[in-house]
């Protein structure tokens, strides 16, 4: 918003900002997101180990290697986009949204369940949006 004051008889310029607070929600949604993306990012970023690819295995069949590569990528992307967030931009959502899909075409392609992961992402971004919403002005 701009605004002009007058000052000594002449207008000066000014950038007025309004403050802005985070809610606790919002707070405590963004610290526990940054935790587990850091914890995801760091226990992400190698190949498992033999007792976790048997694992996974049991579960999905087998994985192939991109995957984990892609998987920290994304986690990376995932830590810059909720630095957006923390910073109030509106990117950060942009970004946030666009790493969810991608997420999910690349879990329908290693051939985990679509279903599933539709549905976590619908929960997750859901939620994220039920607490960032309120304060959407404060965005840029």
């Amino acid at each position: 918003m701009h605004v002009y004051q007058k000052n000594y008889g002449q207008y000066q310029h000014y950038d007025y900002k309004p403050h802005k607070e985070r809610s606790g929600c919002l707070t405590i949604l963004l610290v526990l997101g940054t935790l587990g993306g850091i914890l995801n990012f760091f226990q992400g970023c190698g190949m498992p180990s033999a007792e976790e690819v048997a694992s996974i295995k049991m579960f999905f069949g087998d994985i192939p290697d991109w995957y984990y590569l892609a998987n920290g990528f994304i986690t990376f992307m995932s830590l810059i986009c909720l630095a957006g967030l923390w910073m109030w931009q509106k990117w950060g959502w942009y970004g946030w949204i666009t790493l969810n899909v991608i997420s999910l075409i690349i879990a329908i392609m290693v051939g985990f369940p679509a279903g599933i992961f539709l549905v976590a992402s619908a929960i997750s971004l859901g939620i994220w949006w039920a607490v960032l919403s309120p304060h959407w002005d404060s965005f840029e």
